[in-house]
């Protein structure tokens, strides 16, 4: 009989975590969230059967829990920033099916770019990393410490682990502020920067270059299908939602098989230039919102404020070949999704705005005291 995976989330509350966490439990897996407890997260209210345990994973406390809970059939880690915040994991080994670690295109950053390997489209592929940049390095720490935890992953032998480098993502209840901020720009139609990258001709790729993007629900998707090939050490009974056969994967061999470490870009298949997504946005908020946004003015002697990498766009194939089940959603419709919840965020600012002040306008009469 086939069983519900046991899957550990770490992080997992805000953006892409709460994707995931929706997502996984639509599929019908046994989920365990493990944050702090320090962020308000009204919507697991809407899931019951989930487990939520606070803890600091920086605390000792962390590896004594998954230790003393394991095996897990799967891990998928939100918030590990260096080699030292995967160690507790490494240390299980074999108790672990899968480890998902949530990496980033900004490993890239930390690489020389005369290593990098592109597709016959120009596309960056995931064996670009093989030689590291100390000068890049030392100007992107998050990329850099990104690296060295892929880096350590893959000296874990015991450890089967996958590392998931994502490139700039969008979608709704995004916590990096970066698409809010963009949004409110156009609408207010003030000058968006076009430069990617800080040297000379910098200001012309936002013009020209492909971006490597991605949508939040299309990495909780690709989570899913990596969870459904994790191998299954612990056993509740199988939800009804899971489907029987077609929840398993073909095993993979190869640069695709999953091993110690194995990297792979999970990344959208449109590939539009910063100024087209700008130019889009600005059209959906038209179109969708109703709102008189100006024609965009473009300036490239400022930074977009958003586009994190300066490698450009991803291959995708790997991903494609590892999880076949899965395929990202149409650009069109993620788009609208995003300005559609940003609309809905922005109205239900203005209505609780507007109480306050009809309250202020007209405060209630104090009552008499009465002997």
């Amino acid at each position: 009989m086939l069983r519900a995976k046991r899957v550990l989330i770490v992080g997992g509350t805000q953006f892409i975590g709460r994707a995931t966490v929706e997502a996984l439990s639509r599929d019908g897996a046994d989920l365990t969230l493990l944050n702090r407890g320090t962020t308000p997260c009204a919507w697991l209210d809407r899931l019951p059967s989930l487990r939520v345990v606070h803890c600091d994973r920086w605390s000792p406390g962390f590896a004594a829990f998954i230790a003393t809970e394991a095996p897990w059939d799967a891990i998928v880690d939100f918030v590990a920033f260096s080699p030292d915040d995967v160690e507790p994991v490494i240390a299980l080994g074999p108790r672990v099916g899968l480890y998902i670690f949530i990496s980033s295109d900004s490993v890239y950053e930390a690489s020389d770019p005369a290593a990098f390997r592109r597709s016959a489209a120009g596309l960056l592929t995931e064996n670009s990393d093989g030689r590291y940049h100390a000068a890049r390095a030392s100007a992107d720490e998050y990329g850099a410490n990104k690296l060295a935890t892929e880096l350590r992953l893959r000296e874990a032998n015991s450890l089967r682990s996958l590392c998931m480098r994502l490139p700039d993502v969008l979608g709704p209840h995004e916590n990096t502020q970066r698409l809010r901020k963009l949004l409110l720009r156009l609408v207010q139609g003030k000058r968006v920067g076009t430069q990617i990258g800080g040297e000379p001709g910098a200001g012309a790729r936002g013009r020209v270059m492909p971006l490597g993007l991605v949508f939040a629900a299309d990495v909780a998707e690709a989570i899913v299908q990596a969870v459904r090939q994790a191998p299954a050490l612990h056993g509740a009974a199988l939800s009804s939602s899971l489907h029987g056969a077609e929840a398993l994967s073909p095993p993979l061999h190869g640069a695709d098989a999953l091993t110690s470490a194995t990297p792979v870009h999970i990344c959208s298949e449109w590939r539009p230039t910063w100024v087209e997504l700008v130019e889009r946005l600005a059209e959906l908020l038209r179109t969708r919102g109703e709102l008189e946004v100006p024609p965009v003015q473009f300036d490239e002697s400022k930074d977009t404020r958003f586009v994190s990498v300066d490698c450009g766009a991803l291959d995708g194939s790997r991903a494609s070949r590892m999880f076949p089940g899965w395929k990202a959603g149409a650009a069109e419709a993620r788009l609208e999704e995003c300005v559609d919840w940003w609309l809905e965020e922005m109205r239900e600012r203005f209505a609780a705005s507007e109480r306050l002040e009809k309250e202020y306008a007209n405060p209630e009469p104090k009552k008499k005291k009465t002997a």
